[in-house]
């Protein structure tokens, strides 16, 4: 697999990821939502890309005070690795 195929595959994943945070996050999944981030703290562990938001939610302690926050920063991290894969070029799934 190429380098690019690779990067365009490790991008979906963790924007699998975050999505199902996102979802977990709604539910007020606390449980979920950590377990989640282990998951992401792993994918970006492989990561070259800067993805700074996407990070800073790997790092991310969820709770019922922050669930604002969790939100937006959730959203941010989405739009976030959109971006790192249109740059790539996208495939049919990100439209």
């Amino acid at each position: 697999m190429s380098t690019h195929r690779q990067q365009l595959s490790r991008l979906e994943r963790m924007f699998g990821v975050v999505d199902e945070i996102r979802h977990a996050n709604e539910r007020d999944d606390r449980a979920l939502a950590e377990e989640l981030n282990e998951r992401l703290r792993a994918l970006l562990a492989e990561s070259p890309e800067r993805l700074l938001k996407t990070r800073e939610l790997a790092d991310w302690r969820f709770s019922a005070e922050t669930k604002r926050e969790s939100d937006a920063l959730t959203e941010a991290s989405l739009g976030e690795l959109r971006a790192a894969a249109l740059a790539l070029g996208p495939t049919p799934s990100w439209h």
